[in-house]
């Protein structure tokens, strides 16, 4: 073998084998390639997305991996997110009964169920295979079925013992099944505008099917002979008008960082493994979430002893990952001796909804709190240090919420703040002032984001981070 890029792709392939046996063999190794990075970087050693237009084929091809992306990435979380062995073996069982991604084009014939048709028109319809006895369906007891769809057992459970279920005579199970299959067909029936053809055969002796409700013998008949259809007039169907974009402050970010990674991640709905780091994070959150929701139902500050804490820490982690997880639960300790002693917590974990003309931010507040009288909102964050001007960005987006919330139209927020559960004792705490232009300027910059994103505008955007992106493979 002597092609350069086939020397290469086995070289790759042949480097990423060494790196996983050396790294999946340390087993004190926590943050180790996952299953979906040895996925990406398979996807950039296969060299498949050399392409720069994401018309609909491109977009397809996109989002099949996406699919496959969402597929490992709950692999990881219920079975395992280093065994690649296992991780084959389920996609060799699987694999086959993943539906492919489609784009739809309203202007194109669209094929579906009857069930997804209810509520839809078209000015002609199909409706193919009415059959006797199969559509509509003959009834047949269920609760006595040996075998269901392509011969496969069937073991229903007898109606006596579902409480939901009423029971019944077989003579109301039959008329409730003729009634279903009636109402099916009707809506069927009823989605064309102008035209609506059916499609049957007659049996050997020469007799169309008899099914309830249609009478073949007064319908026209079509052999040979298509210009009895009658012509119609069909307008190209409108577009639709743009989604207002829903947002959150991590989405505006990511479009700020890199709007090609915005539609990559939030989009198409690519999924990344979630690293041991952010593991860490979401437990210290739970635990506090829990102490703060302790302390607004009056657990007061005196009954908040070492024991409480860790009874809230015990319920959260289990015993033998408690070593894991020692530093956050000193970090916690620590939040807990200092700022919390300062204040009254008002709401922990506080959902909030943002509603503009143009886009729609949703999103969550760590901690409303009051201290000496003044109404604050602080994040906590599991690292030693923070971008100042992403945290800025993030708690506006907050004071945004509140200033919106009918729950706090009376209320003044006055700090704005972030606790570095990591950092050293005197820069734990970080307050900033609130600037109104500031947030007007920021108000802009989320209108600008939502105009881009309805437009679709999701340029490439080179940065320090494109080295270390999971979807170097698809941005060229």
């Amino acid at each position: 073998m002597d092609d350069e890029h086939d020397l290469n792709f086995f070289k790759r392939l042949y480097d990423l084998r060494q790196k996983l046996e050396k790294e999946w063999s340390d087993k004190d190794n926590k943050d180790k390639t996952t299953l979906l990075d040895v996925f990406y970087e398979l996807m950039s050693i296969l060299d498949n997305f050399d392409f720069d237009d994401f018309d609909d084929g491109n977009k397809e091809k996109l989002l099949n991996v996406s699919i496959l992306s969402n597929t490992i990435y709950k692999f990881e979380d219920v079975v395992s997110r280093h065994d690649l062995k296992r991780l084959f073996w389920f996609f060799y069982h699987n694999l086959g009964k993943q539906s492919s991604s489609q784009i739809n084009n309203r202007n194109e014939v669209q094929i579906m169920t009857i069930h997804k048709s209810k509520g839809l028109e078209f000015p002609v319809v199909f409706i193919a295979g009415l059959k006797e006895k199969s559509f509509p369906r003959d009834f047949k007891d269920e609760e006595f079925e040996l075998y269901g769809l392509y011969k496969t057992p069937n073991f229903p459970i007898p109606y006596k013992y579902l409480g939901y279920k009423d029971v019944l005579t077989l003579e109301e199970k039959e008329e409730q099944h003729y009634y279903e299959e009636r109402r099916v067909l009707y809506v069927g029936l009823t989605r064309a505008k102008d035209v609506l053809i059916l499609s049957t055969y007659e049996n050997k002796d020469g007799r169309l099917p008899e099914i309830d409700g249609i009478d073949f013998n007064q319908i026209k008949r079509i052999e040979d002979d298509y210009s009895i259809i009658p012509p119609i007039q069909i307008d190209k169907i409108p577009d639709e008008e743009a989604e207002t974009p829903v947002l959150s402050y991590t989405s505006i970010r990511d479009y700020e960082k890199c709007p090609f990674r915005y539609y990559i991640v939030h989009q198409l709905s690519y999924k990344e493994s979630d690293t041991f780091k952010i593991k860490k994070g979401n437990i210290s959150h739970k635990i506090l979430d829990k102490i703060h929701i302790n302390s607004i139902d009056n657990l007061t500050d005196e009954t908040l002893t070492d024991e409480t804490i860790h009874e809230v820490i015990d319920d959260i982690i289990p015993e033998n990952d408690k070593e894991l997880y020692q530093n956050e639960i000193k970090n916690i300790k620590k939040y807990l001796d200092t700022f919390y002693r300062e204040v009254e917590v008002v709401k922990s974990e506080f959902p909030f909804t943002i509603k503009k003309d143009n886009y729609i931010i949703n999103g969550q507040i760590d901690l409303i709190y009051r201290r000496n009288g003044v109404l604050g909102i602080l994040d906590f964050k599991n690292k030693y240090a923070v971008n100042e001007e992403e945290i800025k960005n993030q708690l506006y987006t907050y004071l945004l919420a509140l200033k919106l919330n009918p729950e706090f139209y009376n209320e003044n927020v006055k700090e704005l703040a972030v606790y570095l559960l990591k950092a050293p004792e005197d820069g734990k705490l970080l307050i900033f002032d609130i600037d109104e232009e500031y947030l007007n300027n920021f108000q802009n910059k989320i209108v600008n984001v939502a105009q881009n994103i309805n437009n679709n505008v999701y340029p490439k955007k080179k940065s320090n981070d494109c080295d270390n992106c999971s979807f170097s493979f698809i941005c060229k």
